[in-house]
Protein backbone atom coordinates (compact mmCIF):
# COMPACT_ATOMS: atom_id res chain seq x y z
CA UNK A 1 0.00 0.00 0.00
CA UNK A 2 2.87 2.39 0.81
CA UNK A 3 4.43 1.72 -2.58
CA UNK A 4 1.13 2.48 -4.31
CA UNK A 5 0.73 5.75 -2.39
CA UNK A 6 4.33 6.71 -3.17
CA UNK A 7 3.79 5.93 -6.86
CA UNK A 8 0.61 8.04 -6.90
CA UNK A 9 2.44 10.99 -5.35
CA UNK A 10 5.33 10.67 -7.80
CA UNK A 11 2.96 10.55 -10.78
CA UNK A 12 1.17 13.65 -9.50
CA UNK A 13 4.45 15.55 -9.07
CA UNK A 14 5.66 14.48 -12.52
CA UNK A 15 2.38 15.50 -14.14
CA UNK A 16 2.71 19.06 -12.83
CA UNK A 17 5.58 19.66 -15.25
CA UNK A 18 3.37 18.57 -18.13
CA UNK A 19 1.02 21.51 -17.63
CA UNK A 20 3.55 24.13 -18.74
CA UNK A 21 2.39 26.57 -21.39
CA UNK A 22 3.88 29.15 -23.71
CA UNK A 23 1.92 32.39 -23.60
CA UNK A 24 1.99 35.08 -26.27
CA UNK A 25 1.83 38.45 -24.53
CA UNK A 26 0.67 41.37 -26.65
CA UNK A 27 1.77 44.51 -24.83
CA UNK A 28 0.41 47.77 -26.19
CA UNK A 29 2.39 50.98 -26.35
CA UNK A 30 1.42 54.49 -25.43
CA UNK A 31 -2.21 55.36 -26.03
CA UNK A 32 -4.63 58.02 -24.85
CA UNK A 33 -7.31 55.38 -24.30
CA UNK A 34 -8.01 52.88 -21.56
CA UNK A 35 -6.95 49.36 -22.59
CA UNK A 36 -6.57 48.02 -19.07
CA UNK A 37 -7.94 44.93 -17.48
CA UNK A 38 -6.12 43.89 -14.30
CA UNK A 39 -4.01 40.76 -14.58
CA UNK A 40 -4.64 38.40 -11.68
CA UNK A 41 -3.75 34.94 -13.05
CA UNK A 42 -2.82 33.11 -16.26
CA UNK A 43 -6.50 33.14 -17.21
CA UNK A 44 -6.51 36.98 -17.27
CA UNK A 45 -6.07 39.16 -20.34
CA UNK A 46 -7.80 36.87 -22.80
CA UNK A 47 -9.42 39.61 -24.86
CA UNK A 48 -8.28 42.85 -26.48
CA UNK A 49 -10.05 45.42 -24.30
CA UNK A 50 -11.03 48.48 -26.39
CA UNK A 51 -9.57 46.81 -29.48
CA UNK A 52 -6.01 48.17 -29.35
CA UNK A 53 -4.69 45.44 -31.65
CA UNK A 54 -7.62 45.88 -34.05
CA UNK A 55 -8.19 42.18 -34.66
CA UNK A 56 -4.66 41.70 -36.00
CA UNK A 57 -3.94 38.78 -33.66
CA UNK A 58 -5.37 35.61 -35.17
CA UNK A 59 -4.66 31.89 -35.23
CA UNK A 60 -2.48 31.76 -32.10
CA UNK A 61 -2.90 29.80 -28.89
CA UNK A 62 -2.52 31.17 -25.35
CA UNK A 63 -2.72 34.83 -26.37
CA UNK A 64 -2.88 37.34 -23.51
CA UNK A 65 -3.28 41.11 -23.82
CA UNK A 66 -1.39 43.43 -21.49
CA UNK A 67 -2.83 46.94 -21.55
CA UNK A 68 -2.85 50.03 -19.39
CA UNK A 69 -5.04 53.06 -18.81
CA UNK A 70 -3.66 55.88 -20.93
CA UNK A 71 -6.40 58.27 -19.79
CA UNK A 72 -4.97 58.51 -16.28
CA UNK A 73 -2.23 60.91 -15.30
CA UNK A 74 1.09 59.07 -15.53
CA UNK A 75 -0.61 55.96 -16.95
CA UNK A 76 2.29 55.08 -19.21
CA UNK A 77 4.78 55.17 -16.35
CA UNK A 78 2.68 54.43 -13.28
CA UNK A 79 2.96 51.61 -10.76
CA UNK A 80 -0.67 52.22 -9.74
CA UNK A 81 -3.52 49.90 -10.73
CA UNK A 82 -3.68 49.79 -14.54
CA UNK A 83 -0.41 51.70 -14.86
CA UNK A 84 1.96 50.39 -17.53
CA UNK A 85 4.74 49.48 -15.09
CA UNK A 86 2.41 47.49 -12.84
CA UNK A 87 0.70 45.75 -15.74
CA UNK A 88 3.99 44.60 -17.26
CA UNK A 89 5.29 43.52 -13.85
CA UNK A 90 2.12 41.48 -13.22
CA UNK A 91 2.32 39.91 -16.68
CA UNK A 92 5.89 38.78 -16.08
CA UNK A 93 4.91 37.48 -12.64
CA UNK A 94 2.00 35.37 -13.89
CA UNK A 95 3.08 34.26 -17.35
CA UNK A 96 6.74 33.42 -16.61
CA UNK A 97 5.77 31.41 -13.54
CA UNK A 98 7.07 27.89 -12.91
CA UNK A 99 7.60 25.99 -16.15
CA UNK A 100 5.58 28.50 -18.19
CA UNK A 101 7.32 30.58 -20.83
CA UNK A 102 6.19 33.58 -22.83
CA UNK A 103 6.80 35.44 -26.04
CA UNK A 104 6.36 39.21 -25.83
CA UNK A 105 5.03 41.25 -28.75
CA UNK A 106 4.87 45.04 -28.54
CA UNK A 107 3.43 47.85 -30.61
CA UNK A 108 3.44 51.58 -30.15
Amino acid sequence: MKKLAFLAVMLFVASQGLSAATYKLFVHGRSGDNHCRSLTSTSSGTYDYNNYWGGAVRGLNNVRYVGFDGTRNGGAYSWETCGAQKQLHDALLFFFNGANTSEIYTHS
